[in-house]
């Protein structure tokens, strides 16, 4: 018998895998912050008006509570039909505000995560990775060695301003 042995050497790719920590991107990079300060200023204004709003009520309460004020009773009558309509219009603009919060958060999410998927595309070719993985999602454990994030930062604050 003739025995004839060959031998086959195929070669696996190599496949790169990495991670990266968005939470960690968007607190750390300029985009981030300044996507956060965005939302911050827009809640401050909002609340300085709801504040404003909330003071006008109060007032009208002491006009209306206040016996030691002269007033007629349809007078009395048009403070609490106007203080109905200041309460009306305080719901109105809270809800509108939260409603501009969620719209501009969005939006500014949008892109941001378009931003960080092109940085992430970029980098990953770069460095010869062949699949990235958001690290919050499924990974328990992640050598540091192949954590993109902090590269992922840096690109992404080399286009931000």
């Amino acid at each position: 018998a003739f025995l004839f042995t060959l031998s086959l050497s195929f070669s696996a790719p190599v496949v790169k895998i990495g991670f990266v920590d968005q939470q960690k991107v968007l607190e750390n990079s300029k985009m981030g912050q300044n996507m956060d300060k965005q939302i911050k200023a827009l809640q401050e204004a909002k609340q300085v008006k709801i504040e404003g709003m909330e003071k006008e009520l109060e007032e009208l309460d002491k006009k209306i509570k206040n016996k030691e004020l002269p007033l007629k009773e349809q007078i009395r009558e048009e403070y609490k039909k106007e203080r109905r309509k200041k309460e009306i219009d305080l719901k109105y603009y809270v809800e509108e505000a939260y409603e501009e919060g969620n719209q501009v958060g969005s939006k500014l999410m949008r892109k941001f995560d378009e931003k960080l998927k092109g940085i992430v595309k970029k980098v990953s070719e770069e460095e010869g990775f062949s699949l990235v993985i958001e690290k919050t999602g499924i990974i328990f454990y992640g050598n540091p060695e192949f954590d993109l994030t902090d590269k992922i930062i840096l690109e992404l604050n080399k286009i931000t301003e």
